[in-house]
């Protein structure tokens, strides 16, 4: 018996189409669930829209109220409505049983009812696809979606909060150093506590913007102090280094002790901040230590340079046949290195001596004056002279001008220094020798001591201006004043001094110092400026630009101070003017002296 056997060969298109045929009947299943899954969205999608058109979706809560399914007009009635009643209403801010009320109309709450209808409405329907699609799902699955415009009196709620956290703060403090005399021990730190501000804000505009009146339920936290009571109780023990013996201070041909007790009141304790190690949840607490406070070691210090600073005094001059002598000679200063001393100090206490001793610096202050460095101070020739005279003043007013002139005699001013004429004159009253004369005050004259010192002002003044030097301040009298005219014949050379208010300030700008002599003789008084003369100064006028001598009349004047060099070539020129109001508008009031 004979089988045949049929062969045929399969070619690769075959091959290719069959595999293309596996491969379609595997893909149905997945395609199949993808279009599935894309068909119920598009239905849920296209759901909403067609149900939902041109109304709110469902779980959307505007200001309290929920607007589901209302259209954008019927959601704003709703809000409008809700929101005005709300306003009548209160809630309570509760810390440990202790109520606070609020109520609403103090927050001068702000509703914008249409704002807030036009975002309701465009949830998920406004937007991207996507936000589109995940407001619509998230309306699907029953998720509430609150929305708000609310606007409120931060100022007011400022005020709510304040009062609480006024009875719920507490201040952290350190642990402290006691001191008994040389006895030291522990003040107990104090924990803070704070309420927690930011979820107080955070909970309030949660509650107004969805309308509620339920209790808020405050929580605070507790703050820890930089020092704690442990930390210092084991730093305590290295306070005995400092205090293993008194401390001996010397200084500039001196010497004194620092007791144990005072030592004491100087040591403090310090944190120092250890790293948080990343492994760790919890920080590494601080190590204390025992430290000198340097800012009560250098407030010790400044009382002993209280006692040991002295400002240098240069040599009083005088001019002696046109020439300066030291009339009183001059005298070295010294002072204190303070910031050395606090360093010794605090180094020496450190030490585990049992003597501890510091010599303290003391530095020399040499003066600028001196009667060997006259020669190069450049006071040479008489540079300028202003003179008044003063006939007629009064036993008063004659005395006051005497004892204020001599407050100006023998006199230095330091190259580039700028004068100021009350600060060099000083306190003006009885225990000076001054008497009761007539000043004017705001508007009007009364008895001060000291009246008639604008008499050597004045001096002072002409002599600034004749020796060329910037004039820095200068105020004319309230009204012309007789004295003040000649030689002039009209007014406006004048000075008022009512020091600080009004002062007469000259800068020496010659390069070499000046020295003042003041001359009384007779009822006139003269200003000398001596120095290196390197410049003049020329006066011309005063001239009247309204007025006239009648000082019960306004007037004004104008003068120019022409500065001129050694060989009269002109430098500048200086425009000086002076307003003056009618004496008539002055008038003396009697009664007390004023000091």
């Amino acid at each position: 018996m004979y089988y045949i056997i049929m062969r045929r060969t399969i070619s690769s298109d075959e091959i290719i189409d069959n595999e293309k045929e596996s491969k379609t009947a595997k893909l149905p299943v997945g395609l199949v669930v993808s279009m599935c899954i894309v068909v119920i969205i598009l239905a849920v999608v296209i759901g909403f829209e067609v149900v939902y058109y041109g109304r709110v979706l469902p779980g959307v809560i505007a200001d309290g109220v929920n607007v589901s399914g209302m259209s954008q007009a019927a959601a704003a009635d709703a809000i409008t409505h809700h929101t005005q009643s709300y306003q009548t209403k209160s809630f309570t801010l509760n810390y440990d049983g202790k109520p606070t009320v609020v109520k609403t109309s103090s927050l001068a709450l702000s509703y914008n009812p249409d704002t807030t209808a036009t975002i309701a409405l465009g949830f998920g329907h406004s937007g991207s696809l996507i936000d589109q699609l995940h407001a619509q799902l998230r309306s699907f699955f029953g998720k509430q979606t609150p929305v708000s415009d609310v606007q409120y009196d931060a100022a007011a709620l400022a005020d709510y909060t304040g009062t609480i956290t006024d009875s719920v703060d507490t201040t952290v403090s350190d642990a402290q150093l006691g001191v008994n005399g040389t006895q030291i021990s522990i003040v107990p730190a104090v924990y803070g506590n704070r309420v927690d501000i930011g979820a107080l804000t955070n909970a309030v505009i949660n509650q107004i913007s969805g309308t509620k009146t339920s209790d808020i339920i405050l929580s605070s936290y507790k703050i820890n102090p930089s020092i704690d009571t442990t930390g210092a109780t084991e730093a305590a023990p290295q306070a005995e280094n400092y205090l293993l013996s008194p401390l001996n201070l010397t200084y500039a041909g001196r010497s004194t002790q620092v007791p144990l007790s005072t030592i004491a009141t100087w040591l403090t304790l310090t944190a120092e901040p250890q790293q948080t190690p990343l492994i760790d949840l919890y920080p590494v607490p601080s190590k204390v230590r025992v430290d000198l406070n340097q800012g009560a070691v250098a407030a010790y210090v400044s009382t002993i340079a209280a006692n040991v600073d002295r400002a240098p005094q240069n040599a009083v001059l005088t001019m002696t046949n046109g020439q300066p002598t030291a009339a009183i000679p001059s005298s070295n200063g010294q002072s204190l290195d303070q910031s050395s001393a606090v360093t010794l100090i605090a180094s020496a206490l450190a030490s585990s001596s049992t003597t501890k001793a510091v010599t303290l610096a003391v530095a020399t202050i040499p003066p600028a004056v001196t009667s060997t460095n006259l020669e190069s101070l450049g006071i040479n020739t008489l540079i300028s002279e202003g003179a008044t005279t003063f006939s007629g003043s009064g036993y008063n007013r004659d005395t006051n001008i005497r004892i204020a002139a001599s407050r100006f005699n023998n006199v230095l001013i330091a190259p580039g220094a700028t004068f100021s004429f009350g600060a060099q004159l000083g306190d003006v009253g009885p225990a000076q020798g001054y008497k009761p004369g007539y000043v004017i005050l705001g508007n009007h004259e009364q008895l001060q001591y000291g009246g008639g010192i604008c008499q050597v002002g004045t001096t002072a003044f002409r002599a600034a201006l004749l020796a060329g030097l910037p004039i820095v301040e200068r105020h004319p009298h309230s009204f012309a004043v007789s004295f003040y005219t000649a030689p002039y014949g009209v007014p406006g050379v004048d000075a008022t001094i009512y020091y600080p208010q009004d002062d007469l300030k000259f800068t020496n700008d010659t390069g070499a110092y000046i020295l003042i002599q003041t001359i009384m003789q007779g009822e006139s008084l003269k200003f000398d400026f001596y120095g290196t003369k390197t410049k003049s100064g020329v006066i011309r006028g005063p001239f009247f630009i309204s007025g006239s001598n009648n000082a019960a009349q306004s007037s004004q004047t104008v003068f120019y101070r022409d500065v001129l060099d050694n060989s009269g070539a002109l430098i500048k020129t200086d425009t000086i003017n002076s307003n003056y109001a009618p004496s008539t508008n002055f008038p003396i009031i009697s009664g007390a002296i004023l000091n």
